[in-house]
Formats: C-alpha cells, structure tokens, sequence
C-alpha cells in the first residue's frame, strides 16, 4: 500500500505498469487514480486510465470519484482526461460513463461541478465549464445543505461562472439553504454594478427572466442599473432579444429610462437596428418613447 501511495503520489508510471497494484486502496478507498489526481500527476493518472479505464468511476470513503478531486483541485487537465476516459466508455457500449460521472455525488451530496465552484483552488471557470458542458443535461438541484451550483457561483459573486452554468446547463437548479435561492445570492453581489436581472438577460434565459419577474421580492432591482446606467431593458435593446417578452411587457419596468449616453432602450434599437424591427414594434407598443436628451446622428 505504501508502494502504491509514493508511486501515485511521485507520478512514477513505471511503478504504475503493475497492474495488479491498480486495484489496491487505501484505507480510506482512495484508489490510484484518486491520489495521483490529488497530487496533479497527469502522467500517471493518462497511465492508469490506460491500464485500468474503469477506475473513473470508484468512488472513496467520502463517496468521492477522481473528477471530484480533480474538480476542487483546479486540475483542468485531468478534469479533461477524465472526461474523455468516460466519453470512450459511453462510445464504447459499456453503459452511461459520463452521465454516471458527472452526476456522482459524494456523502455531502456535492457533484464535481459542486465542488469546481465552490471549491476550486485555481482555474475554477475553466473547470466548471469543462465539467458543466461534459453532460448539460444533468439536473443539478441541492447538495446535503440545499446549495445547487448556480446558487454557489452567485452567492461568491462570480459572474463568469455565474454566466457559463446559465449558458450550459438545461437545468443548472436554483436552490440555496433556508429557502434562498441563486437569485437571492445575486441580488447582493456586485459584477459590474449588474443584478441578476441583468446577468439573466445578458445570458438569454428567458427561465430565469420569467422566475425574477415573477417574484415580487425582487422588484427592487428590475430597473436597476449597472456601471453604464442600463438597466436590464436597456441591455435587452443592445443585444437584440425580443423573444424576451416579458421585459417588454411587465409594467413596472421603466421604459423611458436612460443610461450614461442618455439613450433609452428605444434609442438603442433605432441606432442599431432598422426601424421596422420587431424589437422596436414591442417597445412602442409597450410605452417605449424616444429620449429627448440626444440627437440622432
């Protein structure tokens, strides 16, 4: 046991060629895999999942597989072995390897993607998108204390991880602890002076637009702005999404409202966009004025 502890540990492959030796654990069910993904040792970990490519999914005494370590660790190097190790199993027939690994759960009920946000010693956007976009179908919801990863990124005030499990995940789950959720986390952090309407906006998820705007404890920050003074209505009309309708339509977003330009969110439109368009048919329509503060060039 000893032998195998240093060799993983040193990232001595040769050691690592003896494949009876793969199969022992630690007292703590660490496999190889598990201590030279802890160590960082891309070699031998490339090594074992040559020799031994089932090892990915062993799970340790704390219900930890090796993607797990290699999650918190902020090895994105590994993370991306370890995720084709799986996707070389899936291709091959021998059952759901990544759907299994992805989803795994350790006795904190944390997945990789968990641990990569909350966790993470380096490298933590790299690794949450590689591990998020591995199966962005996987349901996300609440670890043994309620927080989902989408409530983890906002309650640090990580924008950019924030945005990649918005962007990827199908269902990224907003759940937190004592009833709060990922929109709550949002609502106290500062990226740029932008609120989770905004983030929600800029991200294009109409589910998370719609969940904000249905909650009336967030009615403090629809018109909210950011940095340049747009609000979230003001963004909308920069990027063009119209089929975010309910931005439009709610009533009690301000539609005259200007930002540092002195631009309303109609200005935006007609500046960029040919006055035909359908986004600026939905402003009017909803009480959207020209600003009278700066000419057209």
């Amino acid at each position: 046991m000893d032998q195998l502890y240093k060799a993983a540990m040193e990232d001595n492959v040769y050691i690592m060629e003896k494949e009876q030796l793969l199969l022992h654990v630690t007292p703590n069910k660490n496999t190889a895999l598990h201590i030279a993904t802890q160590f960082g040792n891309i070699n031998t970990v490339q090594k074992i999942l040559q020799m031994c490519p089932s090892l990915f999914t062993m799970a340790n005494k704390k219900g930890e597989t090796a993607l797990h370590i290699a999650a918190r660790e902020g090895h994105a190097n590994i993370v991306k072995l370890l995720i084709k190790c799986a996707e070389m199993h899936d291709s091959n027939g021998a059952g759901a390897g990544t759907k299994q690994m992805i989803g795994a759960r350790n006795v904190d009920k944390d997945t990789a993607l968990h641990l990569a946000v909350k966790d993470c010693r380096g490298g933590g956007a790299e690794v949450v998108k590689l591990v998020a976009e591995a199966d962005p179908g996987i349901s996300y919801g609440g670890n043994r204390v309620g927080e989902s990863p989408l409530y983890l990124a906002a309650e640090r005030g990580d924008k950019e991880m924030v945005v990649v499990i918005l962007n990827t995940c199908i269902s990224p789950g907003h759940s937190g602890p004592r009833g709060r959720t990922a929109l709550h986390a949002a609502v106290i952090s500062d990226w740029q002076g932008q609120n989770a309407l905004h983030i929600a906006v800029e991200s294009n998820k109409k589910e998370a637009v719609d969940l904000i705007l249905r909650n009336s404890s967030f009615n403090s920050i629809i018109n909210g702005k950011d940095y340049n003074g747009n609000t979230p209505l003001h963004l909308l009309a920069i990027l063009g999404y119209d089929h975010l309708r309910s931005v439009i339509t709610d009533p009690r977003v301000d539609k005259r409202a200007y930002n540092l330009e002195n631009l309303t969110a109609l200005d935006i439109v007609l500046r960029t966009r040919p006055s035909t368009t359908p986004l600026a048919g939905e402003l009017k329509k909803a009480g959207a004025t020209v600003g009278l503060r700066k000419e057209f060039d």
